[in-house]
């Protein structure tokens, strides 16, 4: 006998679709800066064309609003299942209850006294579970947030990638090439620190890890460019630091 294929339910349709908006997010955030890249090099007004590609990834919130809908969908189809279940779970337990208090004969006192810490820790659990729950709902912060709060965190991602893109171009007068590019990506540096002061999150020996390797390969490409750079600006100003360090925080907290 040949097994029958089970058509997908509309859960798993509804992740696919996530999954797919969300991959489709990462294509057109690499599209749009392959974009900028390639027409920098033509394009007689660079800052004016980096405000506006950037500006662009408002497109982005698209795909994103899409995964939030799939999730919303799905997780209150979840909720409705486990609501119904703990409904019949209850159901069973106080039938079961009644006929056991119609057989038994209760005389004595420490018994019923039994039965209240079993029927109270019974309505603690259930309590804990709701709990649980509600505070699970909201582990995602951002991606399960209202429409409206996921737009502004999005339109604002923006508003800081372009004005990292402004202070970065005006930088370049006031520094030299290394320290421009050795400040710029120290930006890992400064996500970490924003994401676990501003935001909260949980620090953790692989995230220490990863901003280690990531400094020392600042240092790494640092040194190689120092060696090979013998054109464009050499002095470096105090304005130009600040504004490479301002930029290397405008950037994270666009990716946050």
């Amino acid at each position: 006998m040949c097994n029958k294929m089970n058509p997908p339910s509309r859960a798993q349709i509804q992740q696919i679709i996530g999954h797919a908006c969300i991959f489709l997010h990462c294509i057109l955030a690499v599209a749009m800066a392959e974009t900028t890249k390639f027409v920098l090099e033509s394009y007689e007004h660079p800052l004016v064309l980096r405000y506006v590609n950037i500006g662009m990834c408002v497109i982005l919130f698209g795909p994103v609003y899409c995964y939030n809908r799939q999730r919303d969908d799905r997780y209150s189809h979840t909720r409705a299942r486990v609501g119904d279940g703990k409904k019949q779970a209850i159901f069973e337990r106080v039938n079961t209850q009644a006929d056991v208090e119609e057989e038994a004969v209760i005389d004595e006192e420490p018994s019923n006294n039994d039965n209240n810490n079993n029927n109270n820790n019974d309505n603690n659990n259930n309590n804990n579970e709701q709990e649980n729950n509600k505070s699970n709902k909201y582990l995602g912060h951002i991606i399960e947030a209202p429409i409206s709060t996921l737009f502004k965190y999005t339109l604002l991602g923006a508003v800081f990638n372009t004005g990292g893109g402004f202070c970065l171009f005006a930088s370049l007068l006031g520094t030299s090439v290394p320290t421009s590019t050795a400040l710029v990506r120290l930006k890992s540096v400064f996500c970490f620190i924003i994401s676990a002061v501003l935001f909260r999150e949980k620090v953790t020996p692989w995230k220490i890890a990863a901003v280690a390797v990531s400094f020392i390969g600042v240092l790494c490409f640092l040194n190689e460019l120092s060696a090979n750079s013998g054109s464009g600006n050499t002095k470096d100003t105090w304005w130009g630091i600040v504004l490479v360090i301002f930029t290397s925080i405008l950037f994270p907290m666009g990716d946050l």
